[in-house]
C-alpha cells in the first residue's frame, strides 16, 4: 500500500470512528449513526486524545521551526496553530458545549463564554512556553519521542486525561432517558475496571514525566481527578441526564484544569 493511500484509510478510519464521532459530530448526526459505532470506543477515545497530543507537538514544533519566537520572545504562530486546530475543529464541540452550559443558550451567552475559554488556554500557553527546563534524556535518536521536553509532555498529557475524564464520569452518572443511544453504548464500553487499569497506565505516566514537580507531581493528577469527578454530577443534575454535552463539556474542563494545575506547581 503506497504511503498516499495509507494515509486516505486511515483518515476514512478515523472520520468513521465512535470517538471521532463523539468529539465533533453535530446533534444531528449523532442521532442518526448506530449505536454499534460506539462500541470499543472508550479505548477509541484514548488514542485519538493520545494522537491528538502528538499531532499539538508536531504543530507547535513545526510552526517554531517556521516562524521562530515573535515579538518579546512570545511564541505566537505556534500558539495560534495549536489553539486554531484545537478550537475550530476536534473540540469545537466541546468548547460549545462547555460555553452552552455555563453562560446558556443564547447565542450571545455561548459566543461570550467560548471566547472566554479559548483566551484561558492562550493565557496558559503563554505561561507554558516559558518553562522548558527537563531537557530530553540522552536516549538513542529513534527513542527522543519517548522522553520530549517538559513544554511538549504538558501537551501530551493534557487530552489524555481530558478523555479519561470521560470515562470517570460514566461512573457517576448513569444513562436516563435524555441519553444518546451512541452514548448509552459508550457508557456501557466504560467499564470500571478499564477505567482504573487506564487511570493507573496515566498516572504512571505523568509521575514520571513530571519528576522535575517533586512531591508537587502527585497535586497536578489530584486536582485533574477532583475537578473530573466533581464537575460531572453537578453538570448532570443541570443537564438532567447523561448527554454527550456533558461529556464533552467535563473533558475541556478536566484538560484546562490540568493545564493550570501544573501551571500553579511549576512556579
Amino acid at each position: 500500500m503506497s504511503q498516499k493511500n495509507l494515509i486516505k484509510s486511515l483518515f476514512i478510519w478515523l472520520t468513521q470512528s465512535g470517538a471521532y464521532t463523539l468529539l465533533t459530530a453535530s446533534d444531528e448526526k449523532l442521532n442518526y449513526v448506530s449505536a454499534e459505532r460506539f462500541k470499543n470506543s472508550a479505548m477509541g477515545i484514548m488514542f485519538l486524545s493520545f494522537g491528538w497530543g502528538l499531532a499539538c507537538v508536531g504543530i507547535w514544533g513545526g510552526a517554531w521551526k517556521l516562524f521562530g519566537e515573535g515579538f518579546y520572545a512570545i511564541p505566537a504562530m505556534p500558539i495560534a496553530a495549536v489553539l486554531a486546530v484545537m478550537c475550530l475543529w476536534l473540540y469545537k464541540r466541546a468548547i460549545l458545549s462547555l460555553a452552552e452550559i455555563s453562560g446558556g443558550k443564547s447565542s450571545e451567552g455561548k459566543a461570550l463564554s467560548s471566547c472566554i475559554i479559548c483566551i484561558f488556554f492562550m493565557l496558559s500557553f503563554l505561561v507554558l512556553r516559558r518553562w522548558d527546563s527537563d531537557t530530553p534524556a540522552d536516549l538513542p535518536h529513534w527513542l527522543q519521542w519517548i522522553w520530549p521536553m517538559a513544554l511538549y509532555r504538558v501537551l501530551i498529557l493534557m487530552p489524555i486525561w481530558g478523555a479519561w475524564s470521560m470515562l470517570i464520569t460514566c461512573q457517576f452518572c448513569k444513562p436516563n432517558a435524555k441519553t444518546e443511544f451512541g452514548i448509552r453504548t459508550f457508557a456501557q464500553d466504560c467499564g470500571i475496571v478499564k477505567t482504573a487499569i487506564l487511570f493507573a497506565v496515566l498516572l504512571a505516566v505523568t509521575m514520571i514525566y513530571f519528576h522535575y514537580l517533586g512531591w508537587w507531581r502527585f497535586c497536578v493528577p489530584a486536582i485533574t481527578i477532583i475537578v473530573a469527578s466533581l464537575s460531572s454530577p453537578i453538570i448532570y443534575k443541570r443537564q438532567g441526564g447523561l448527554t454527550r454535552d456533558l461529556l464533552l463539556a467535563v473533558n475541556i474542563l478536566t484538560q484546562l484544569a490540568f493545564l493550570l494545575s501544573y501551571l500553579v506547581f511549576y512556579q
